[in-house]
């Protein structure tokens, strides 16, 4: 066996339902301490609870005023929104920078919703415009640096992605990037 020691089987169960407002501070109380008191139950010293936006900060307010709270509580904000507010982090530090004026220019998001998206409120469309800004980069990023090779580094290049695409195809992949031309092209760029 690979693992000598074999952790108990663990039990997924629903929460009991809190028929009340979730953004209410009665209610983000009652969670709180409803989650100690299943983490008693269960022997667990500190409970870790994740929130949405609307309910983090609250939750938060509550904790830091109770010291049992503070010393047996870890709040975290829901994935969700952290990636919510990393869109908006970036629509912020490069909207201004021009981001904004040729995602418009380019037909990628329409001026009317250039908001929500740099916002990260539209979040599908918000991923899809950053990733395909990622891969615009990438490409032009890759042009610049083909610009910098003379005709013979070239050439060997467009050999190893040839290779590299064979041997996609013919699941070698990892034994291929692992070549010495390939981790000094990698380097390279």
């Amino acid at each position: 066996m690979l693992c000598p020691e074999v952790p108990e089987v663990s039990q997924v169960t629903y929460l009991p339902v809190i028929n009340a407002s979730p953004t209410e501070y009665d209610t983000l109380y009652t969670v709180l301490k409803e989650s100690l008191v299943i983490a008693d139950k269960s022997s667990v010293k500190t409970v870790v609870v994740v929130m949405d936006e609307a309910t983090y900060a609250k939750a938060q307010q509550i904790r830091w005023s109770s010291e049992v709270f503070r010393n047996r509580v870890v709040m975290r904000l829901g994935e969700f929104h952290v990636s919510m507010a990393y869109l908006a982090c970036l629509g912020s530090r490069f909207g201004e920078a021009g981001l904004r004026d040729l995602l418009i220019e380019s037909d990628i998001v329409a001026q009317g919703s250039i908001n929500g998206v740099l916002s990260g409120h539209h979040y599908n469309r918000s991923v899809r415009t950053h990733k395909l800004t990622a891969d615009a980069l990438s490409r032009l990023r890759w042009l610049a640096f083909l610009d910098t090779l003379n005709d013979e580094q070239r050439d060997e290049i467009r050999k190893i992605i040839v290779d590299l695409h064979e041997n996609f195809l013919s699941n070698n992949i990892l034994a291929f990037v692992e070549i010495d031309k390939v981790k000094t092209l990698l380097q390279q760029f």
